[in-house]
């Protein structure tokens, strides 16, 4: 069984969504009152190194060279939490740095225009028996909003 999944989508207020995480996003954006046109989200199981970044919409920025933000981004922590996946979360001159730990339920939202990272993660933790607990996973629900998006035509939506 592969335990290690990551998805990715979006979809449109007015869209007839596709899947349960669809549903859950765009009751949580209601309950948020973001206005938001779009939602792009990710769900990883797995840690990617993202680098120190912005989100951008990634085909207007490889056609155009434009670099188009979204309103706020979001993190929902799925697992407890780990001693891998922090994120670091930096103020507007980046000399200020936010630490969130992963905490079931926690739920952070950051300006469109915010640097964050997720520094690379331990290999592992240990268990109170100080073996090698491979059940520690950083499991997070990520999504951001927007007003203007442009799906890459070559990626199906």
């Amino acid at each position: 069984k592969n335990l290690h999944h990551n998805v990715h989508g979006q979809f449109t207020n007015g869209d007839i969504l596709n899947n349960p995480i669809e549903y859950m996003l765009q009751d949580l954006i209601n309950k948020l009152g973001d206005n938001s046109n779009r939602v792009e989200y990710w769900y990883r199981e797995t840690w990617s190194d993202m680098r120190c970044h912005q989100d951008v919409n990634e085909y207007i920025n490889k056609t155009n060279k434009k670099i188009l933000l979204p309103n706020f981004g979001h993190i929902m922590y799925i697992s407890d939490s780990t001693y891998e996946g922090a994120t670091m979360l930096f103020d507007k001159n980046n000399k200020n740095v936010s630490l969130i730990y992963p905490k079931r339920g926690r739920l952070v939202k950051f300006n469109g225009d915010v640097f964050h990272y997720v520094p690379s993660p331990f290999s592992f933790t240990l268990d109170s028996d100080n073996k090698i607990d491979t059940n520690k996973r950083r499991i997070v629900l990520l999504f951001n909003t927007w007003n203007e998006f442009i799906n890459d035509p070559a990626i199906p939506s």
